[in-house]
């Protein structure tokens, strides 16, 4: 695993500092149980689910099962790898908020996102 964690051995290296994380790839299942502490602030729904939407039926309610629980436990829900207006409206629908893909831009330096975002 890139993350140095294999499945079925915890959760990686940021069990350690009490930070759970759920992990949910195409490769990996990490779980971990919310009732210990609340740490979770957010879910990310990986590139690899994002990019077959909003065709592949299996990625878009694979999208809907980290949406709906997400937002119904306040938690931050974000997409990443949106390289269509299709996904993106496509999550839109679904409920997710948070977008994130070369869609909006490409990976920019400290320097030049501050003058991405300055209006004009």
């Amino acid at each position: 695993m890139a993350d140095g964690s294999e499945p079925g051995r915890g959760l990686g290296p940021d069990e350690e500092e009490n930070n759970y994380v759920c992990k949910l790839g195409r490769t990996w299942v990490g779980s971990s149980s919310l009732g210990v502490e609340r740490a979770v602030r957010g879910l990310k729904i990986d590139g690899a689910f994002v990019a077959g939407l909003p065709g592949d039926e299996d990625d878009a309610a694979i999208a809907r099962a980290i949406i709906v629980p997400g937002r119904v436990l306040g938690l931050q829900v974000a997409a990443e790898g949106i390289e269509t207006r299709a996904q993106a409206e496509s999550l839109k629908a679904a409920g997710c908020r948070i977008s994130q893909g070369y869609l909006f831009s490409r990976p920019l330096a400290a320097a030049e996102f501050g003058a991405y975002c300055r209006p004009g």
